[in-house]
């Protein structure tokens, strides 16, 4: 395609020297094409994150990754299923919802392409992880009198790992006043640092 650069292999094998050619001005660049009969299959399947900690009732994305015996990686579009319990997946997102059973469930989710899979465990757990740091942003921030300023939160635990919040928010030294839940501040007439 001439202006989104998307390649369709004919139905010819072989490789195509400098087939590809991309074009700007009086400068081209070219790129090489090999067409192969069928599409390299993987061997193996990572899945990520394994092990994944999920509170009950939680919810954590899956990714699988798959490798030639190269170990180049391979496109895949993984199907999902559970297989040692533990909670449900999504079979094409690979988005796992966690039961209300807590404890390990060895290589639970799985991802297959073809023959070949991959397996995560899962630790479901009664509470998330410890919050440790809030981090607010931005900081500093600059804003004119009377205008607005939306504030966000970030809580991280000792691991430096996001750890879902919901802050509530207040003015500790003036400046204007904020709105309790959603972050939004609003700066009052006076001009200083707060």
């Amino acid at each position: 395609n001439a202006s989104t650069g998307v390649f369709t292999a004919g139905t010819a094998v072989g490789t195509f020297t400098n087939t590809v050619k991309a074009t700007s001005g009086t400068i081209s660049g070219f790129a090489t094409v090999t067409v192969n009969t069928t599409a390299t299959l993987p061997v193996t399947i990572t899945v990520s994150p394994d092990p994944a900690s999920v509170v009950a009732s939680g919810t954590q994305t899956f990714t699988a990754t798959g490798r030639d015996a190269g170990g180049n990686i391979v496109p895949i579009v993984p199907v999902w299923t559970i297989v040692n319990n533990g909670g449900t997946i999504n079979v094409a997102t690979g988005v796992f919802t966690a039961g209300t059973v807590t404890g390990t469930f060895i290589g639970t989710v799985k991802a297959t392409s073809g023959a070949v899979s991959g397996l995560a465990t899962v630790n479901v757990t009664t509470s998330g992880p410890a919050l440790l740091t809030i981090t607010v942003s931005p900081d500093p921030a600059s804003v004119q009198t009377t205008q607005t300023q939306l504030f966000t939160a970030i809580g991280r635990d000792g691991n430096g790992n996001v750890v879902p919040i919901t802050p509530v928010w207040t003015v500790a030294n003036g400046g204007g006043s904020i709105n309790s839940s959603t972050g939004l501040f609003t700066a009052g007439n006076l001009t200083g640092d707060g």
